[in-house]
């Protein structure tokens, strides 16, 4: 099984490898987003209260209150918005660099229970469990010499 097999190679549309962990892991990102959406309306809370003690005899200070208000509120959401694609684009990274490697190493352990000692595990470059890649290699290495070779 070469590195270049089609039935092994990973694809981009392959985004939720185990969805449990994955779903576990995501948890305090989506705490982070939904702690976001809270200030967001905290500070549009406290903008509408400070328009309420503006003058309301000075139009001219009324709307540049509220103008303000509704700037902070526009930035917050946009900021939130922002951070949530971050915090995704993250989440799918992490994610893929921990429980993308547990399927190449489990499907070596496979190999390995089956019998097919020539089968080798190839990570990514920053992906998690290198040292376990590596050590799995060397065992089938060893098992290949001591059973087949």
């Amino acid at each position: 099984m070469s590195k270049t097999d089609p039935d092994h190679r990973r694809r981009l549309k392959n985004i939720v490898i185990e969805p449990k962990a994955q779903l576990r892991t995501s948890i305090p990102f989506f705490v982070l987003l939904i702690a976001n959406a809270m200030l967001a309306v905290l500070v549009n809370a406290e903008s509408s209260q400070l328009i309420q003690l503006v003058d309301i005899s000075n139009p001219q200070t009324l709307m540049a209150v509220r103008e303000s208000s509704e700037r902070t509120l526009r930035t917050l959401m946009w900021g939130n918005f922002v951070n949530g694609g971050l915090c995704i684009i993250f989440l799918v990274v992490v994610t893929h660099r921990v429980f993308g490697p547990m399927v190449a190493l489990r499907r070596q352990v496979r190999n390995l229970i089956a019998g097919k000692y020539d089968a080798r595990v190839h990570l990514r470059r920053f992906d998690e469990f290198q040292s376990m890649a590596e050590d799995l290699n060397e065992l089938a290495e060893t098992l290949e010499k001591s059973k087949g070779g």
